[in-house]
């Protein structure tokens, strides 16, 4: 999946809640100057209003130029979102995978190591109603974009699983 398809997936009430949250993580010091230089280029705002704007008004840039943003650039702001906005999903998630984590930090030979996909779907399925499956459904998408060989197997298996659930949007309560 690329990651324009997998941001217009989402619906646009959770689009923009994301792009606020991407906007929040950079606060205080803001987007980083490459990253304006690509979001005031995608949507035609000199990158001069887009490092004056506050967070409202840098979400609302976001929002506009995620899809066309590089894939790079666009995978690390989702990435971003993850670990700054779903620290508690993206730490369940790691649990449900049953790989050895820190918060929201997983060491570079532990994203090696493979994950069992039987194993990782029984736990991702134990997280339905916990999180909201729209949530899932976006962290295992931003997760197929970014995860090593060893993890792919796996993270393909439960956005297969999920698949089978609820709409997004939904709980599965």
């Amino acid at each position: 999946m690329s990651v324009r398809r997998l941001w217009t997936s989402l619906p646009e009430p959770k689009r923009r809640e994301v792009a606020h949250a991407i906007a929040q993580a950079y606060q205080p010091e803001g987007l980083p100057p490459d990253v304006v230089r690509l979001v005031a280029g995608a949507i035609g705002f000199r990158v001069s209003a887009i490092r004056r704007g506050d967070v409202g008004q840098t979400a609302s840039c976001l929002y506009r130029a995620l899809p066309a943003l590089p894939p790079e650039a666009a995978t690390t702001l989702l990435v971003r979102y993850h670990t700054a906005a779903q620290v508690e999903l993206l730490s369940d998630v790691y649990d449900a995978l049953g790989v050895e984590h820190d918060g929201v930090e997983v060491e570079d030979a532990v994203l090696e190591k493979a994950v069992d996909p039987d194993a990782a779907v029984r736990g991702v399925a134990a997280l339905v109603g916990k999180h909201a499956t729209e949530d899932l459904h976006f962290c295992f998408g931003v997760m197929e974009l970014v995860c090593s060989p060893a993890w792919h197997p796996a993270v393909v298996a439960v956005r297969t699983s999920l698949e089978g659930e609820p709409p997004p949007g939904r709980t599965g309560q």
